[in-house]
C-alpha cells in the first residue's frame, strides 16, 4: 500500500496488494486526506477567536500558525483558540500554540484554548502544557476566562 499523509498537497492512493510480485497493481481508488480548517473572528478591539478543525499535524499546522500570526499583527492580545473541531494534534500543532503563547505573554496578552476531544486534551495533558495554557471544555467557559480577566493559565493552588 502507498503510505498516506495528512498533507493537503497530497492524496493517498490505495493499491491492491498481491502475493505475486509480478502481478500488476490495481488502483482501488483515491482516498481524500483530512485537511485542517482555520477561521478567525474578532470580538473586540484586541480579542479574537481562532477556530481550527480537522487534523493539526506537521503538514497542516502551518495554516494555524499563519492565522495566529495575522491575529498578532492585527494587535490581538486576547486570543481564544477553539480546538473543538480538531480530531488529531501532534507536536507540531502544540509547537505553534506554545510559540503564540510565548509571544502573547511577552506583550502582556493571553491565550485560552477550548478542547473537548480526549485525543486533543490528552496530548496537552501528557506534555505538561496544562501549566502553559488555560484549557476549557466549552466555548462559554473560555470566553468567560478570557474576558473575565483570568491569567490564561490553570490555577495551581
Amino acid at each position: 500500500m502507498a503510505s498516506a499523509t495528512s498533507s493537503p498537497r497530497y492524496e493517498g492512493i490505495l493499491t491492491e496488494v498481491t502475493l505475486s510480485p509480478h502481478a500488476p497493481r490495481r488502483t482501488l481508488g483515491v482516498v481524500p486526506i483530512l485537511d485542517a480548517r482555520v477561521s478567525v473572528s474578532r470580538f473586540g478591539s484586541d480579542s479574537f477567536v481562532v477556530a481550527a478543525g480537522g487534523e493539526l499535524d506537521l503538514f497542516t499546522s502551518e495554516r494555524l500558525r499563519e492565522k495566529l500570526a495575522e491575529v498578532l499583527e492585527l494587535g490581538g492580545q486576547r486570543i481564544l483558540v477553539d480546538l473543538t473541531g480538531v480530531s488529531f494534534m501532534d507536536s507540531s500543532g502544540l509547537a505553534v500554540l506554545v510559540g503564540v503563547a510565548k509571544a502573547l505573554r511577552a506583550s502582556g496578552g493571553q491565550m485560552v484554548l477550548v478542547a473537548d476531544d480526549p485525543r486533543v486534551t490528552r496530548v496537552i495533558e501528557i506534555t505538561g502544557l496544562t501549566q502553559v495554557f488555560r484549557v476549557e471544555s466549552s466555548l462559554p467557559e473560555a470566553v468567560q476566562q478570557l474576558v473575565g480577566g483570568g491569567n490564561g493559565q490553570h490555577d495551581r493552588g
